[in-house]
């Protein structure tokens, strides 16, 4: 039975996947260009919110029966094979729960969907979020390890995603929406042009503890509030101007997995290959074009049909049910002698 899909949504998810390409491209230029420093940080007060509130409205059925056996092989087992594949060396000495780059995303997403259990019990569940959001940074212990700092301080965003009914996304489609996201832009880039891009980029990457950061208690209580409107501002900012209707780049979006995923290992083949050492201006100008290269190839069937059994987490699925399957065998042909009855 064929499932109909929101082209809007599909289209917002691949922008936004593909804006995270393109971030990647021009990040490790941003000490060369304050300009460009400025933009990246632009793009992340939208970009990664905007994935994460969607991500959230697509996380309603958290409630049925086998949900956390359906999470855990489409997000913790490709964080597993991918942590292994970007870690691999001959002792596999493997950190597991230190994230690789880019990885802390499918970790988070599994956190927040279990998080939803405990959270929907709660009478004011965004408000508590909140709280624990901006509370996290006082800890200077939680940090990139087991992506905790960034688990607490996006979940709200999470939350509010997950709490948004479709006749919400349906009004970002209509005209006077877009008057709001000009208000919205505006509001954003005053606000964001009073902070040094050191401290934005801080603050906005949310993976660190306020005294990591140099800024007293106080101060980054206020400053994470203020980070959650722009992050908020920036969802708002983006939405209404995301295509309705259906086009070339659409069925992209309901692939995005393999481009966030697949994207890292291109990335660091790039750092290796020396690309990222030297500022030229027409790597910046041209970031764009192999962002949307980068992101179609990935989509790609040749490329899906390979690599499907490890973004979807089906290749240690179905090595675990291998695994049953010989120890029932081998426990009806023993009768226990070797694995117990």
């Amino acid at each position: 039975m064929k499932v109909n899909r929101d082209p809007y949504i599909d289209n917002a998810r691949f922008i936004l996947v593909v804006l995270v390409v393109i971030g990647h491209l021009i990040s490790p230029f941003k000490d060369n260009n304050e300009i460009i420093y400025f933009i990246n940080n632009f793009l992340a007060s939208f970009r990664m919110p905007a994935l994460i509130y969607l991500t959230g409205f697509f996380s309603k059925k958290f409630y049925k029966e086998g949900f956390i056996e359906k999470i855990t092989i489409k997000l913790l087992f490709p964080y597993l094979i991918f942590q292994l594949i970007y870690n691999f060396n001959p002792t596999l000495s493997i950190n597991w729960f230190n994230p690789s780059f880019g990885l802390w995303f499918l970790l988070s997403v599994y956190s927040w969907n279990l998080l939803l259990f405990i959270f929907t019990r709660l009478k004011k569940p965004i408000i508590f979020a909140l709280i624990i959001g901006v509370g996290i940074g006082l800890v200077e212990n939680a940090g990139h390890y087991f992506s905790i700092s960034r688990t607490f301080v996006f979940f709200p965003i999470f939350l509010i995603g997950f709490y948004t009914e479709k006749v919400h996304l349906e009004w970002f489609k209509k005209k006077q929406a877009k008057l709001l996201s000009v208000i919205a832009l505006i509001v954003s880039f005053t606000i964001l042009s009073y902070f040094s891009v050191l401290e934005t980029r801080g603050l906005m990457l949310g993976k660190t503890s306020y005294s990591n950061l140099d800024f007293s208690n106080l101060e980054g209580i206020y400053l994470r509030a203020l980070f959650y409107v722009i992050m908020l501002l920036g969802v708002v900012f983006y939405l209404p101007w995301v295509p309705k209707k259906q086009n070339c780049l659409t069925n992209f979006g309901q692939v995005t997995a393999y481009i966030y995923i697949l994207h890292l290992p291109i990335i660091g083949f790039l750092y290796n290959i020396g690309w990222f050492y030297a500022y030229e201006s027409w790597k910046v100008i041209t970031s764009p074009a192999l962002a949307l290269f980068i992101s179609i190839l990935l989509c790609s069937k040749p490329v899906i049909l390979i690599m499907k059994p490890f973004v979807t987490g089906e290749a240690v699925s179905k090595l675990i049910i291998s695994i049953k399957m010989l120890k029932r065998y081998v426990l009806r042909k023993t009768g226990g002698v070797y694995f117990g009855s």
